[in-house]
């Protein structure tokens, strides 16, 4: 599993050229990592090719979002860091709405941001 987590931190190093958001992501897929491995011990759930798949799709999911968000913020332009956090939010919501679309999601918000 170390081997895992160094070659995630390769990566994002690579991707990511700032060393915060990549702490970010480390945190998150391992906090991701230990909340889905304690739950399945809690549940008495052992170890095979589905729960490896959902493990890896959890991850998947969490290092995506937090990688967007982060490069997000990164980019975004603003007068503060909450002018900052509202256009990377707004950002991020607008692709994850195009991307439910186009799997045939029918996804019309019903809030909008200020």
């Amino acid at each position: 599993m170390l081997t895992c987590y160094t070659g995630m931190l390769f990566v994002a190093l690579v991707f990511i050229p700032h060393p915060i958001p990549v702490a970010c992501v480390t945190v998150a897929m391992v906090s991701v990592v230990v909340g889905i491995t304690g739950l399945m011990q809690f549940w008495g759930v052992t170890l095979s090719a589905i729960t490896t798949i959902q493990i890896i799709i959890g991850v998947g999911i969490c290092v995506s979002f937090t990688v967007h968000m982060s490069h997000a913020f990164m980019t975004a332009t603003g007068r503060n860091r909450n002018d900052r956090v509202a256009a990377a939010l707004e950002k991020v919501r607008r692709n994850a709405c195009v991307t439910l679309e186009r799997r045939g999601v029918d996804f019309q918000p019903d809030f909008r941001w200020p």
